[in-house]
């Protein structure tokens, strides 16, 4: 019997900031998942949509709010019709028509070759963001709480047009202009969630996100540019032996300079843009932290006491444990996500939850019409 369909209800909190919690461990989780991989392997792959559909009944079953634990509804049936009309009705007319359209630039103009590929690029950088949209829709669609159900509203497709155009704008600045983007981004989202019949607002603006953004900025390229400036300076004794006088001497040692100036160069630089990299976990944290804050489910408020130290050990723990064990510590992966949101989440008015949820138990909303019978799984 399957730990997932277990809904009993937890104690409830007493303070006026009810907290997310999170009761699963690693091991039950690494049973399910063993056992989804051995199927998945055996059945060639189609075993998959119910392995991904026991994961999350498990880690939805194990989530509480307040008093009582989160449902999940979905159905490996949903997830494989969903795939299914991805793939016949989306990628295949879609990617088809750029490789006929390919072949017929081969026989007519090679020049414009580069168009299609350029349109089979632009084409897969739409498609990812609709894909998330799509994801967290069906996700929001198949999650309960208190027997009230979560929505996701608005159009994957002009959510996927912002995503794609915040990417450019975000080029066009040379990256200034990414939390401006990212900020629209989370507000198209945010704003078309529901739970129930209430709706989630979203005040977040960007302004305030700049002084964090800029100083993790300025360190990240000092970070990239002071190594790469080393190796620079590194090849000023193979310029020396250049200009000196030609000897056979002196192109052998070149040659054991080079031989160990590209060896290190490569290690330096490797290590140059990992370090890049680290302190934007702080702007994340920030970014995380600040969204939070600027949620509101009518009168209930959110908080989120994320640091960039804490994520970063979070995000560092999670990839040697991927990469030490091939993979097959993901199950410990998705547990120390789902302890880490639930320690860092805070959620204030909590005593106004009641009303929230007899307003939702009385509200009556309509469904999508013909999106419901295509939305019927994810990307």
């Amino acid at each position: 019997m399957e730990t997932t369909r277990q809904t009993k209800s937890l104690p409830a909190t007493k303070s006026a900031a009810a907290a997310l919690t999170f009761h699963g461990r690693p091991w039950p989780l690494f049973r399910i998942f063993i056992v989804n991989l051995i199927l998945t392997i055996l059945t060639l792959g189609f075993y998959r949509f119910r392995g991904k559909t026991r994961i999350r009944r498990y880690l939805w079953s194990h989530t509480a709010f307040g008093d009582e634990r989160l449902e999940y509804t979905g159905t490996a049936k949903q997830l494989f019709l969903g795939f299914l009309i991805a793939v016949f009705l989306v990628l295949i007319p879609l990617f088809g028509g750029v490789e006929g359209w390919r072949h017929y630039q081969e026989i007519g103009d090679p020049e414009d070759m580069g168009l299609s590929d350029s349109v089979e690029f632009a084409a897969v950088v739409y498609l990812i963001p609709v894909a998330l949209y799509r994801t967290r829709r069906y996700r929001l669609s198949r999650s309960k709480w208190r027997g009230i159900g979560a929505t996701q509203t608005g159009s994957s497709w002009l959510y996927g047009a912002m995503t794609l155009g915040s990417y450019v704008l975000t080029v066009l600045t040379l990256g200034l202009a990414w939390p401006f983007c990212s900020t629209r981004l989370m507000a198209y989202k945010i704003n078309n969630t529901w739970l129930g019949g209430s709706r989630f607002s979203f005040t977040a603006k960007a302004a305030p996100l700049y002084p964090h953004f800029l100083a993790v900025l300025g360190v990240s390229l000092v970070c990239l540019l002071l190594p790469i400036m080393a190796v620079a300076v590194m090849a000023w004794p193979a310029l020396a032996l250049l200009m000196g006088e030609f000897s056979l001497a002196n192109l052998q040692g070149l040659g054991h300079f080079l031989n160990t100036y590209f060896f290190l160069s490569f290690g330096i630089i490797l290590l140059a843009v990992i370090l890049s990299r680290l302190p934007w976990n702080w702007y994340k944290a920030r970014e995380l932290s600040y969204f939070t804050g600027q949620t509101r489910l009518r009168d209930l408020t959110f908080a989120a006491d994320i640091s960039g130290w804490n994520l970063l050990k979070l995000r560092i723990g999670n990839f040697f444990l991927l990469v030490l064990t091939l993979g097959l510590a993901l199950p410990v992966v998705y547990v120390r996500i789902c302890r880490f949101m639930a320690s860092h989440l805070r959620v204030g008015n909590a005593a106004r939850i009641s009303a929230i949820v007899q307003r939702s138990k009385e509200s009556s909303r309509t469904g999508e019409g013909l999106a419901d019978v295509f939305d019927v799984g994810e990307f």
